[in-house]
């Protein structure tokens, strides 16, 4: 994580994942209203063969947050953070202590912006 004394969002997604995609404007949206107190980071689980497509995705949507590839271990970094699926976000506290978070429910996005005194 990038600032320990802060929240993070991990996105988990792939380039061939649409319900991911359809996610984008919300995850812009929050980001964009707290990108000051938290950090973000999409994690794809492309394999290699998709690699490319998914460097054209993050390129061609301008994602301002940082952009992993798990590619080389992605059975390992889904039992790490627990992802059943994508799309799938966690909510990761400063002390490393994460849950599920779904952007979808306005209760769990006015959790995330009471944490930061939103």
């Amino acid at each position: 994580m990038e600032d320990s004394t802060r929240c993070t969002v991990i996105i988990f997604s792939a380039s061939w994942c649409q319900p991911c995609h359809k996610q984008l404007p919300v995850q812009k949206e929050i980001y964009q209203k707290l990108k000051d107190k938290v950090d973000f980071v999409t994690i794809s689980i492309d394999e290699k063969k998709t690699i490319k497509q998914w460097q054209e995705f993050v390129k061609k949507e301008e994602l301002p947050w940082r952009s992993l590839l798990a590619y080389q271990d992605i059975a390992g970094v889904r039992g790490k953070y627990y992802v059943p699926h994508i799309p799938h976000t966690i909510l990761v506290y400063p002390d490393g202590n994460f849950e599920p978070f779904n952007l979808w429910e306005e209760n769990e996005i006015n959790k995330l912006y009471a944490l930061t005194g939103n």
